[in-house]
């Protein structure tokens, strides 16, 4: 007898069960009782759900870390930003000290570009 064609071959999946478990799950008051075969081929089901859940769930969670990682640098970005618009209006005010005191030339013209700078950067946030 061929090893492909056999019936009682152990190895075949389709075959009859490669271990079977019976045992009772629960009992009614009728007596009636459930019992639970479970073969290779269960097994073997049982695993590529696990794993279709596993490799589900691992994206859920990707997603829901990259959408944290995202907000949380939004909000570092938003910080940084307002921290520069800070210094810049500091440094403006140099500027404008230092015009005071007689130093003209590239103070007003760097006075100048921050006003500018800075008229534009406030407009683009309100929008």
């Amino acid at each position: 007898m061929s090893r492909l064609s056999g019936k009682n071959d152990p190895g075949r999946l389709n075959s009859q069960p490669v271990q079977t478990v019976l045992y009772s799950v629960w009992r009614w008051r009728g007596g009636l009782s459930m019992e639970v075969t479970i073969n290779a081929n269960t097994l073997i089901k049982l695993a590529e759900l696990l794993t279709a859940l596993g490799v589900i769930g691992g994206v859920i969670l990707w997603c829901v870390k990259f959408v944290q990682r995202s907000k949380r640098q939004h909000e570092e970005l938003k910080a940084i930003r307002k921290e520069q618009t800070l210094i810049c209006y500091g440094l403006l005010a140099c500027l404008q000290g230092l015009k005071e005191q007689g130093c003209n030339g590239p103070v007003t013209e760097a006075m100048n570009r921050l006003e500018e700078y800075l008229n534009q950067a406030a407009h683009d946030e309100e929008t």
